[in-house]
């Protein structure tokens, strides 16, 4: 999970980051930088949640 205007982290790396690990899924918040748990908090739970009934 990545904010699409973290710099400090970015989506780039992220990304392949992601592409390397099987099983994996990039998930990019729109409307966050470094912190979409507090920036979006709703999606993140949603997706913190989908990720740990898999």
């Amino acid at each position: 999970m990545v904010g699409l205007h973290d710099r400090n982290a970015g989506v780039d790396v992220c990304r392949d980051i992601s592409t390397k690990l099987s099983r994996s899924r990039l998930v990019v918040f729109e409307r966050s930088a470094h912190f979409p748990d507090i920036e979006e908090p709703e999606r993140y739970a949603a997706e913190v949640r989908r990720f740990l009934d898999s």
